[in-house]
């Protein structure tokens, strides 16, 4: 991990302002996939800190991830969220905050789901106010979602209380 961490931090070159691949061994297949696994975690939890959270609000009123497809959603904007933090194993989809529906994003079918993880999309709605009013508008109860067959928001893999007001 020190490697990676050391190639992702000091592989630019100043002198000749490009990148430097002399002090790496990225020509190592598992090496590349240590970097691309390092890099989506510091992603996730960068997505996550103070500074982070209102990064990822600003590409959501900017509309980066799409909007909602359905009728009564109102094209509302879609948040980033990642089925699995596990890299390989989910593409990034889009949650919308009203329905809690997830869909696939046009044109971002490459990006991996751990960038953001099942986190972020949540806390987003929770400590955003004009998402919050979004995610509250249309919050009907854990049974409701379950017949919807809606995703069921969650925050470190804990399930969100019915009524929480954080």
């Amino acid at each position: 991990v020190d490697n990676c961490l050391n190639d992702l931090l000091y592989c630019y070159d100043s002198d000749t302002d490009m990148m430097s691949d002399s002090d790496s061994d990225s020509t190592d297949g598992q090496t590349t996939e240590n970097h691309k696994h390092l890099y989506y975690a510091l992603h996730q939890r960068y997505a996550l800190t103070k500074p982070g959270l209102p990064e990822v609000a600003k590409l959501w009123e900017q509309g980066v991830f799409g909007k909602c497809r359905r009728h009564h959603c109102q094209s509302t904007n879609l948040l980033p969220l990642g089925p699995s933090a596990t890299v390989g194993r989910s593409v990034l989809r889009g949650w919308c905050p009203k329905c809690k529906e997830l869909y696939v994003l046009q044109g971002k079918k490459s990006l991996d789901g751990a960038c953001y993880g099942p986190t972020v999309a949540c806390m987003i709605a929770l400590t955003n106010p004009v998402i919050r009013a979004i995610f509250d508008s249309n919050r009907n109860g854990d049974d409701q979602d379950n017949a919807n067959n809606a995703y069921v928001p969650r925050i470190f893999g804990f399930r969100l209380a019915k009524y929480s007001r954080c």
